[in-house]
């Protein structure tokens, strides 16, 4: 038994039993990455929904894992983002993920993204 153990492991038996995932490199005082994006959730009706889940889905670069929740008044605020086209996943407390495309500019306005029918 032993011996099986031994040639088990000598094979990479063992690395086999782990999840490897690639980790992105972590991004320090890149001086491409000095936008900001502030959007507003809004529900059918043009009024905010609170305390939706907001994540980047595609980024125009690799950039580190970001998510936030909006506030009361449906709005959020990403940071440290490079210019370019991302596409943003809503998933609104009540359900039913939603994805948004959005440009990252650098221009300081607020973009209505809607939820719901």
């Amino acid at each position: 038994m032993k011996f099986l153990l031994i040639l088990w492991l000598a094979v990479g038996g063992w690395s086999g039993c782990t999840q490897s995932a690639t980790p992105r490199p972590p991004v320090v005082n890149d001086p491409t990455m000095q936008h900001s994006f502030e959007g507003r959730v809004v529900d059918a009706g043009g009024r905010p929904v609170p305390e939706v889940s907001v994540s980047i889905r595609d980024a125009p670069a690799s950039i580190p894992d970001l998510a936030t929740l909006t506030g009361d008044d449906g709005r959020f605020t990403l940071n440290n983002l490079p210019a370019g086209e991302y596409v943003l996943r809503l998933v609104p407390p009540t359900g039913g993920t939603r994805t948004a495309a959005v440009t990252v500019d650098g221009r300081a306005e607020v973009t209505d993204l809607r939820v719901g029918n």
